[in-house]
């Protein structure tokens, strides 16, 4: 019980230290801007866009101006391949689970290049794992729709019968 309440209590000290509120508030704001503006031009998948700008600031890997601009960018670029790769494959089962296998592996795996590609791999597979599951959200809900429809054309078809009758 004695250790518990040890890592609880380290869990919660302060470090000492002034907190970055400028990086908060330039984190909010690129999460929250695009995001805002995409949901007010209609958009219909503007959490895409909070999504990545939370993901490409998290990668803010911190130090020279130069070389973060690098990482962010290169989480930018490689996430849109990744996310149009993992949205145009699967749809099936078996092919979705592969993926996800192989993809969360071989992006994860970046971590042996150090700290930064590790980051930059754990920030591509959840964008990679985010597509491959809205393809499967898309049909759910499509495979929904089509049994609302049938349920209701049957239940008007039995409605007409007794009609007839």
């Amino acid at each position: 019980m004695h250790r518990l309440l040890r890592h609880i209590r380290r869990f919660f000290r302060l470090q000492p230290g002034r907190p970055a509120w400028a990086a908060g508030v330039r984190a909010a704001l690129a999460v929250t801007i695009p995001y805002s503006l995409a949901t007010l031009l209609g958009f219909k998948d503007a959490g895409w866009l909070g999504l990545t700008g939370l993901l490409v600031t998290l990668a803010n890997p911190g130090g020279a101006y130069r070389g973060r601009a690098r990482v962010m960018g290169t989480v930018t670029v490689l996430g849109a391949l990744v996310g149009v790769i993992a949205a145009l494959a699967g749809g099936r089962l078996l092919v979705d689970a592969t993926l996800l296998l192989v993809g969360v592996f071989v992006l994860t795996f970046a971590r042996c290049y150090g700290d930064t590609a590790g980051s930059v791999g754990e920030k591509l597979a959840v964008i990679f794992v985010a597509s491959l599951g809205a393809h499967a959200v898309e049909l759910d809900a499509a495979s929904t729709a089509a049994r609302e429809d049938r349920g209701g054309s049957t239940d008007a078809g039995v409605h007409a019968g007794r009609a007839l009758r």
